[in-house]
């Protein structure tokens, strides 16, 4: 019993972890482009968002690497009833949600943002886009779990060579040939679309990675994994100003969450949470700040966009400093307020 505590407190802290990097990114990433395009590009604020940026961009890949440690180690995962009774319909169902208020909300604020919004036409095109940038991930995870019970039984018989060959293959077509073949690259190997066996596709070989790493006794030091990390964001950062100024606009190809450099850092958080979890103690609180991630992910994203104008008129520094501890602060008091109410979880959250 108490293994399993600690085992599942190491999945709440990458939880946490990945929601506090979220809600940087949303900020940083906004100084980071209209930096670029206003000129600013690798000027002292620039190359602080940009190196903010690059240390937290693994935050999505980790928390999926969590939810594949955790949801594939489940009987219950393969079980086509309970995935769509407990995790498609309330994703669907919270996705709806979120897109009509994200909607009316873009809608009545874009005067002050730059954008012009049309209600009707971001209605009709939500299957394929979705209303606020961030809520792709909601896309994605529901996804996720339409593939999960053939992950699970996948991973449940399929014998572990053969899914770590899966996983290379996965890093192979979905993360080295597209970091290859990118634009300021070497765009001349991009494979042809007949050739591109993009196995287990994009995000979704995360989910995979994750209950690998999670089932594979490596031991290591979370101090080697926390070096490697901050060694490999630092020099995200540096390939993305080197980029940028070669093409004299913002390039975040190096951003992009299938990345080598992405993957890698992914990997080496999982790992040093792993570790840690094996050399410290149990933290009460962990427990419950994680149950609010998945809110606080959503809701984020609300207050980044009223912010939004603020970060445009707040010096750079200031609004790395500042805006990022505000968005998180209002999203766990709201998301805080929120989880009082059962309907509210269950409508808001996707909390059955």
């Amino acid at each position: 019993m108490e293994q399993r505590k600690l085992r599942l407190a190491c999945y709440d802290r990458m939880r946490v972890l990945a929601i506090v990097g979220i809600v940087i990114g949303s900020i940083s990433d906004i100084l980071v482009t209209q930096g670029a395009a206003a000129g600013q590009a690798l000027k002292l604020t620039w190359h602080v968002a940009n190196l903010l940026s690059s240390l937290v961009k693994p935050a999505v890949p980790l928390l999926l690497m969590a939810e594949g440690a955790l949801l594939l180690d489940k009987a219950e995962s393969a079980s086509l009833k309970d995935v769509w009774r407990h995790r498609v319909l309330p994703m669907l169902s919270t996705l709806a949600v979120w897109s009509v208020i994200f909607l009316v909300v873009r809608y009545l604020w874009q005067g002050l943002v730059g954008e012009n919004v049309v209600p009707l036409d971001a209605l009709l095109s939500v299957v394929s886009t979705p209303v606020s940038a961030h809520l792709w991930v909601l896309y994605l995870l529901l996804a996720v779990y339409l593939l999960l019970p053939f992950l699970r039984l996948i991973v449940e018989h399929a014998p572990r060579k053969l899914l770590w060959f899966a996983v290379g293959l996965w890093l192979f077509y979905s993360s080295v040939m597209p970091a290859l073949s990118a634009p300021g690259v070497l765009p001349e190997l991009a494979l042809a679309p007949y050739a591109a066996a993009n196995v287990l596709g994009g995000y979704l070989g995360y989910v995979l990675l994750g209950w690998m790493l999670a089932t594979t006794e490596w031991r290591t030091q979370s101090l080697y994994m926390v070096i490697a990390y901050g060694v490999l964001g630092v020099l995200t950062a540096v390939g993305t100003a080197l980029l940028t100024k070669s093409s004299a606009t913002a390039n975040a190809v190096l951003y992009q969450g299938f990345m080598p450099n992405i993957a890698a850092m992914a990997a080496a958080a999982f790992m040093a949470c792993r570790e840690f979890n094996r050399e410290t103690v149990f933290t009460p609180w962990i427990g419950p700040m994680a149950q609010f991630s998945f809110g606080m992910y959503i809701v984020h994203g609300l207050f980044a966009l009223l912010l939004q104008p603020l970060v445009y008129v707040i010096p750079g520094i200031l609004s790395i400093l500042f805006a990022p501890a505000v968005v998180w602060l209002l999203s766990l008091v709201t998301v805080a307020f929120m989880r009082r109410s059962l309907f509210v979880r269950r409508v808001f959250l996707g909390d059955y």
